[in-house]
């Protein structure tokens, strides 16, 4: 209803084995397309959620890349969108460069998560929110609803949508096993350094054990 601009991040990724993979594409701009297109062809797209999807299909489209990847379930609730694998069923081959975990207990999203080593970064799509400077005359009163307002944090749309809360909580101590210092998330700024402790306060603050 125009409250609020959210914006959205894709990640690329160009791992030292020579594949290109893309995690959430977006609606591009030229000079976006232009940069991506420099890094090589793109060989994998991911869908990292079941939620982050609304511009797989005019991706693949335009970049042609060798595997498309989807969340579990994505086949059931995603009918009108083609993937070549889907995490869960089929093993995701870039564990050395580029490891995914499932987050469990939310079946609404069954976001997917990685890790870059290379960067130390962690790459995920709604976990957390960053919105430092958000936009729309509703912005204030929506995002101090889902507790996100001008802060990095988990958003109360996860426990919303929680169907199991234990195994939510199994999944991120998996993840919180990981080095990581950053976080390139879907929405907002990236956090550069101390990531790892700042997510644990996050999910603290939300009421989960991390």
């Amino acid at each position: 209803m125009g409250m609020v601009e959210l914006p959205v991040r894709c990640t690329v990724v160009k791992l030292k084995t020579g594949e290109t993979i893309m995690i959430s594409p977006i609606d591009f701009t030229p000079v976006q397309q232009a940069e991506i297109h420099g890094l090589g062809p793109i060989t994998h797209i991911v869908a990292p959620c079941l939620i982050h999807h609304l511009w797989l299909k005019k991706a693949v489209e335009r970049f042609r890349p060798r595997e498309v990847w989807g969340p579990p379930r994505a086949r059931e609730v995603l009918k009108d969108l083609t993937f070549t694998h889907i995490f869960g069923l089929d093993r995701w081959p870039f564990d050395l460069h580029l490891p995914a975990a499932f987050v469990e207990g939310v079946p609404r999203l069954n976001e997917m998560v990685f890790y870059h080593e290379a960067s130390k970064t962690l790459v995920c799509a709604d976990l957390v929110f960053n919105l430092q400077n958000p936009k729309g005359w509703g912005a204030p009163l929506m995002l101090r609803m889902m507790g996100t307002y001008k802060r990095f944090g988990v958003s109360r749309l996860q426990s919303r949508f929680m169907k199991d809360k234990q195994a939510f909580e199994g999944s991120v101590r998996e993840i919180l096993k990981w080095n990581f210092e950053n976080i390139a998330m879907g929405h907002g700024d990236l956090v550069v350094g101390h990531g790892r402790e700042r997510l644990q306060l996050a999910l603290r603050e939300r009421g989960f054990s991390a």
